[in-house]
């Protein structure tokens, strides 16, 4: 799941990560639970950087074995590292 929105006071995009060991219901458009969120935050009078972002995580999420990688993670600096590594792949 990638909940997004834009915030007047916000200076630039900031994101989180969260990864559950149980299923979420977030009333997704296919009706599966979420183990997976991403929250984006972006500044409310810049567009351009908020649909980047949003565009970029939605990429990345598509890809079964990265999902597979963030639930295997055991610490969130193993998950930032494998987010990392997998941006820079897909990227660059």
């Amino acid at each position: 799941a990638i909940p997004h929105g834009r915030i007047d006071k916000l200076t630039k995009v900031v994101a989180s990560l969260g990864i559950s060991g149980h299923d979420i219901d977030f009333d997704a458009i296919d009706g599966k639970p979420v183990r997976i969120v991403f929250l984006i935050l972006a500044p409310s009078n810049e567009i351009g950087p908020h649909l980047k972002a949003l565009s970029r995580v939605s990429r990345l999420l598509s890809k079964d074995s990265l999902r597979e990688k963030l639930l295997g993670a055991k610490t969130p600096h193993q998950a930032f590292q494998i987010l990392e590594a997998e941006e820079k792949e897909y990227f660059q």
